[in-house]
């Protein structure tokens, strides 16, 4: 909100009383941006754990309301379905070989903010589904 804010030209100080007035009639919540945030990217745009904490981070939501908001949200499980059902669609767009592929598939898990062991797990799933 303080982003768009500033980019329309609006002061500082008139900034903060607008967002506080609006927090006072419960208009604006942080925990309700990081909930819904999740939430949509899990359902549109799949994002690991550490991906939806930089883009949070980045929207200016306190670190404490994010861990708290993807700790009540993606749980680890669901996290690594998440990176499986990811990996195997990107894997059928992939053209070359298997270690080809996998890279490249691999690189676009790890830009979207999942870990080692999700994308390990990925693999895996991947190569079970293969045999």
């Amino acid at each position: 909100m303080r982003q768009r804010l500033s980019r329309r030209g609006v002061p500082a100080a008139v900034q903060d009383k607008l967002i506080e007035e609006l927090r006072e009639v419960s208009l604006v919540s942080d925990e309700e941006f990081a909930r819904s945030w999740i939430q949509s990217r899990a359902a549109t745009r799949p994002r690991g754990r550490r991906g939806l904490r930089w883009e949070l981070r980045t929207k200016g939501v306190p670190e404490e309301i994010i861990d708290a908001a993807i700790s009540d949200l993606m749980p680890p499980e669901q996290e690594a379905q998440q990176a499986m059902e990811l990996a195997a669609r990107l894997w059928r767009k992939q053209a070359g070989d298997a270690t080809q592929r996998w890279e490249k598939v691999r690189q676009a898990l790890s830009r979207r903010g999942f870990g080692p062991e999700c994308i390990a797990a990925a693999r895996d799933h991947l190569r079970a589904a293969r045999s």
